[in-house]
């Protein structure tokens, strides 16, 4: 299990439909709403799988399953890049 804890400041409603749309394009699965929910998508050769909670301007994602080779530090430096 991984689990990332990432700060916010634009628009939740913004930032959930990225990842619904994200999901739809690798086939995925995203349901939930501004408090939480769950994701399921395969990417880079792997399932990745977990849940995510609103808590103040900061959105905390645990994956439940992820590919090995893929580390913890490379999730961060992209949702960074997504995340604002």
């Amino acid at each position: 299990m991984t689990t990332i804890t990432m700060p916010f400041t634009g628009n939740i409603n913004q930032l959930l439909a990225y990842g619904k749309n994200a999901a739809k394009d690798y086939q995925g699965t995203f349901v939930g709403d501004t408090n939480k929910g769950q994701f399921a998508f395969n990417a880079l050769g792997g399932d990745f799988i977990g849940e995510y909670k609103v808590v103040s301007n900061a959105i905390e994602i645990t994956f439940f399953k992820k590919p090995f080779l893929i580390p913890k530090i490379a999730i961060e430096n992209f949702l960074k890049m997504h995340i604002k």
